[in-house]
C-alpha cells in the first residue's frame, strides 16, 4: 500500500509544477540578484516573462518513469534599498531544470537520478516570448548536478512552447525562510497554458520523449520584500 501511495504521488504534476516553478523563481532572484547587505525593508520590483513545462514518461519496461520540470525567465528588476531611492533597472535571464528517473518495479522505489540543472545568463536567442504569449522557445545547454551520483554533467534544451488556452490573470505568492535570511514573494501575472514539444537531453538520451504540458507568462507586477 506505502508503495502505491508512493507512485500515485510521483504523478500529481500539476502542484509540484507550480511549487518548483515559484520555488526556483523566488530563489534565483535571492541568489542572483539580492547582495548580501541587504536589509529589513529593501524591496525587489520585477517584470518580464518566463515559461515552465512539464513532462512525464515511462518506459518500454514500464518500470523507469522520468519527470522532467523545466522554467525559463527573462527579467527586469529595480531594488529599492529602504530608506534610499530606487536603483536602476537590471536585466537577467536563466533557465532551471529538474529531472527525476525512478524505477518503480523495486520492491522500494529506487531514484535513478535526481539531478537540478540551471545556466545563468542567457544569452537573448536562447530564451524568447511572444508578445502575445503566443509562443515561447529555449534552446541553451545547462549544467546539472545529480544527488544519486553526486556528479556533473550537461543538457541541451531545445523546446518549444505553443498556447492552446486563452489568457488568464493570476497571482502568486511564495515564502521562503532560511536561517538568519527570508522574504515574501508575491506577483500578478498574466497565463496561457501552452503544449511543450521538443527534448532535454544528454547524448542519445532523451528525458523528454512525449509532448509537455506547461504554461507561458508575462509578470506584470512582481515584488520580493525583505522580512
Amino acid at each position: 500500500m506505502k508503495r502505491m501511495s508512493n507512485i500515485i504521488s510521483l504523478r500529481k504534476p500539476e502542484k509540484k509544477m507550480k511549487r518548483f516553478a515559484g520555488a526556483v523563481f523566488a530563489l534565483m532572484l535571492a541568489v542572483f540578484i539580492l547582495p548580501t547587505n541587504t536589509l529589513a525593508g529593501d524591496t525587489l520590483q520585477i517584470r518580464g516573462q518566463n515559461a515552465e513545462a512539464f513532462f512525464f514518461s515511462i518506459d518500454a519496461s514500464e518500470c523507469i518513469e522520468t519527470t522532467v520540470f523545466v522554467f525559463a525567465s527573462e527579467e527586469a528588476a529595480k531594488r529599492h534599498d529602504s530608506p534610499g531611492p530606487p536603483g536602476p533597472t537590471d536585466f537577467f535571464s536563466f533557465a532551471s531544470i529538474g529531472i527525476f528517473q525512478v524505477d518503480v518495479c523495486k520492491r522500494r522505489i529506487q531514484f535513478l537520478l535526481d539531478a537540478f540543472c540551471s545556466v545563468f545568463p542567457l544569452a537573448n536567442e536562447d530564451f524568447q516570448v511572444n508578445k502575445m504569449l503566443d509562443s515561447a522557445m529555449l534552446n541553451a545547454t545547462l549544467e546539472c548536478f545529480d544527488n544519486v551520483s553526486s556528479s556533473f554533467f550537461n543538457v541541451d534544451a531545445d523546446l518549444d512552447w505553443t498556447a492552446t488556452g486563452d489568457p488568464v490573470r493570476e497571482s502568486f505568492h511564495f515564502h521562503f525562510l532560511s536561517p538568519g535570511f527570508s522574504f515574501n514573494f508575491r506577483s500578478s501575472s498574466t497565463s496561457r497554458t501552452a503544449e511543450v514539444s521538443g527534448m532535454v537531453s544528454r547524448g542519445a538520451t532523451n528525458f523528454t520523449p512525449v509532448m509537455g504540458s506547461g504554461a507561458i507568462r508575462s509578470t506584470k507586477l512582481g515584488e520580493v520584500v525583505i522580512d
